[in-house]
């Protein structure tokens, strides 16, 4: 297909347009059929859980601070058709990019995001964002614990480990378990491509993500690990907005 038309400017907070056509439509949950393999995440969902945790978090968006909801959702699956309405608050630019890459992941005969014009916003005055020159979110600064990163050698056998000053609660280690699977439908879902790489060629392999010791939680990719580096930022944010809901967090470790 070609590319997805990407018609967002750089407001925030704003609502944000999506529309696809084509046979991936059918094969999101929920609507997947029973006998689909590898049925997708409802695509609405996954941008709003991933806003919500603070995985589009960057440098000048805190994590702790992201908010987004769901407006309109419309499935027609004879036309092949779906539409999302989307807030957005709190988030870094880059987090278009990542949704954009989303996008053009996805075998569809159409695709469009695209910020929603709102009574009495001067949309004149608001400059345009392009894809292609959006950075990846960056970590929040300052950190509130520290950080260990180790260029990688190879594109498997990677790792991040949160490391906390205490054992966390149960249900803390369930909710972290189940961020880093979010983060990981992201990654597999073609989010982070390297720069010159297409989303369909960028993907990861991930190990279930678990708990290592009683103050550690790792998520490895040990077969493989085709994203760009500035992916792991993502749970490093997370990782703050972890810190500041009072579990504390002493290191995260990205090797």
């Amino acid at each position: 297909m070609a590319e997805p038309l990407f018609k967002v400017v750089d407001l925030l907070p704003q609502e944000l347009a999506i529309q696809i056509q084509g046979c991936e439509v059918g094969r999101m949950q929920p609507h997947a059929p029973p006998a689909e393999e590898a049925p997708r995440p409802e695509l609405g969902d996954l941008i709003v859980r991933a806003a919500r945790a603070g995985l589009f978090a960057g440098a000048s968006a805190s994590p702790w601070a992201a908010t987004a909801q769901v407006i309109d959702t419309t499935f027609d699956l004879a036309a092949r058709r779906a539409r999302w309405r989307i807030s957005l608050a709190g988030i870094d630019a880059g987090a278009f990019r990542i949704i954009w890459n989303l996008l053009r992941s996805m075998d569809l005969e159409e695709a469009l995001m695209a910020t929603v014009e709102m009574p009495g916003a001067q949309f004149d005055q608001v400059a345009p964002l392009y894809p292609e020159r959006l950075s990846y979110p960056g970590v929040v600064r300052p950190l509130p614990f520290a950080l260990d990163v180790e260029a990688p050698l190879r594109s498997k056998n990677r790792s991040i480990q949160i490391v906390f000053a205490a054992p966390p609660s149960e249900a803390a280690v369930d909710a972290i378990l189940a961020t880093f699977e979010l983060w990981s439908e992201l990654l597999i879902l073609g989010g982070y491509p390297p720069e010159g790489v297409s989303p369909a060629e960028s993907a990861a392999i991930p190990d279930p993500p678990f708990l290592l010791d009683e103050v550690t939680i790792e998520q490895a990719f040990s077969e493989h690990f085709a994203a760009d580096e500035a992916a792991f930022n993502a749970m490093i944010n997370h990782a703050a907005a972890v810190h500041y809901s009072g579990v504390v967090v002493s290191e995260v470790i990205v090797r």
